[in-house]
């Protein structure tokens, strides 16, 4: 975030739910973490072909999970 000067509070609290779920869900203290974590695992148990299907499928979630860091931060989409 800081190497990229992004500033975007919605895309900054994102980041703080995606590092959390990614390392430690308790990192920034977000509770969507713990949520986040959960769906990107469950990703992994639907058979999918590889990692761009996943990928691709999730990609629908991060972008429902921008709208909501929007709506928190009081910058709707």
């Amino acid at each position: 975030m800081e190497k990229y000067d992004i500033q975007d509070p919605a895309v900054l609290l994102l980041a703080q739910i995606v590092n959390g779920a990614d390392a430690d869900p308790s990192t920034y203290g977000r509770p969507e973490a713990a949520g986040l974590r959960a769906v990107a695992e469950g990703f992994r148990y639907l058979g999918l072909r590889d990692d761009h299907e996943i990928l691709e499928r999730e990609f629908i979630v991060y972008d429902a999970l921008y709208a909501y860091c929007q709506q928190q931060v009081g910058k709707a989409p």
